[in-house]
């Protein structure tokens, strides 16, 4: 697992050198959301809320929910919002072409991670996402990764977190 840890941070190094240019939350039409199927379903729904009210604002969002489990033989998994389960994932942890599609390649404006724990599988997605800006909680696992970090309690709920979000990042870039 450090070999993977390793070469995502290798990935993310070299992205960060490229001199992102942070924009306002409200002038950016293309935002991602990764998270883990396990954040507890308030967090859901008040990402979902969020989602909502950006959607209605003209924003594209595009939703990556990553599953600790396996897909069971003869499901399907959903392309909207995009689900990633264990066995999407080589033992490399690349995330397989069928399943992953375009979503590392689209230059997402954001790319926000929504995670109470850290978990191997967002942080690869991050890190070879083509994403202009990462932006995840503050946490020594995501120092490498994210090009913007969001400093909050550990204790803190999702709320506090998309709270913090948006008032940061609408200080830093106006707007």
């Amino acid at each position: 697992m450090d070999i993977l840890k390793r070469r995502a941070l290798a990935k993310a190094i070299k992205n960060a050198k490229k001199g992102h240019s942070i924009a306002a939350l409200s002038a950016s039409k293309n935002i991602a959301f990764l998270y883990c199927n396990s954040i507890p379903m308030q967090d859901k729904q008040l990402i979902a809320q969020w989602k909502g009210g950006m959607e209605k604002a003209g924003k594209r969002i595009t939703e990556c929910i990553v599953h600790n489990e396996k897909l069971k033989k003869g499901e399907t998994a959903s392309s909207e919002p995009l689900s990633l389960y264990k066995n999407h994932f080589g033992w490399s942890g690349i995330a397989k072409s069928e399943a992953i599609g375009t979503f590392l390649k689209e230059e997402f404006d954001y790319l926000i991670l929504f995670e109470n724990k850290p978990n191997l599988n967002i942080q690869l997605l991050a890190a070879k996402s083509s994403a202009k800006l990462r932006i995840g909680k503050n946490s020594e696992e995501n120092q490498a990764i994210c090009d913007f970090l969001i400093n909050i309690p550990e204790n803190s709920d999702m709320e506090s977190y998309i709270l913090n979000l948006e008032k940061t990042v609408k200080a830093i870039a106006g707007g």
